[in-house]
């Protein structure tokens, strides 16, 4: 992917996440400019271009890409998306506690394998953001590695051609 067309992308996913998870924890797939695929390649692309081009302002927005890279999770299938900000809406504007989620329960608001895909989806949605993450900072430090074995090459060749201009003179 080139540098320009990932900045784009990242640029129209940036816009995205403004909106799409305001107010909740998830938000469908469809509300996605691109498929995740897509917009995992283009941060990572955008990243590592922003890296080589000025790392003193990469280092203001590092943590800006690895939240929009881990946010990545929060978009799930379309079901559970409605299932989880039902949930969160019936449970907002008050303490969540276990006593009110029963009475949810309870009172036929929400029926048991709603709330168990509620959990499930939770869970996953956590767990993918943890591997995202993990998987962000792997890059980032891939990225550093890259970096610091390019400036041993350089000064091995620089402290090479002096060695050479001495004997050479």
């Amino acid at each position: 992917m080139k540098p320009d067309q990932a900045g784009s992308i990242v640029t129209e996913y940036a816009q995205v996440l403004q909106t799409a998870l305001k107010g909740g924890t998830v938000a469908g797939e469809s509300a996605l400019p691109y498929d995740k695929t897509t917009i995992r390649v283009a941060i990572m692309t955008d990243y590592a271009e922003s890296h080589r081009r000025d790392r003193d302002l990469l280092d203001a927005f590092r943590d800006t890409f690895a939240s929009a890279y881990m946010y990545l999770g929060a978009f799930v299938a379309e079901e559970d998306a409605r299932d989880v900000r039902d949930l969160e809406a019936a449970l907002s504007g008050g303490p969540r506690t276990e006593s009110r989620l029963k009475a949810l329960l309870a009172d036929g608001t929400f029926s048991q394998e709603r709330f168990d895909r509620y959990q499930t989806v939770s869970k996953r949605v956590s767990h993918e953001m943890d591997l995202l993450l993990a998987e962000f900072h792997g890059f980032e430090k891939g990225i550093g590695a890259r970096r610091y074995c390019q400036c041993v090459i350089t000064e091995m060749r620089v402290a090479a051609d002096w060695v050479k201009r001495k004997f050479d003179a």
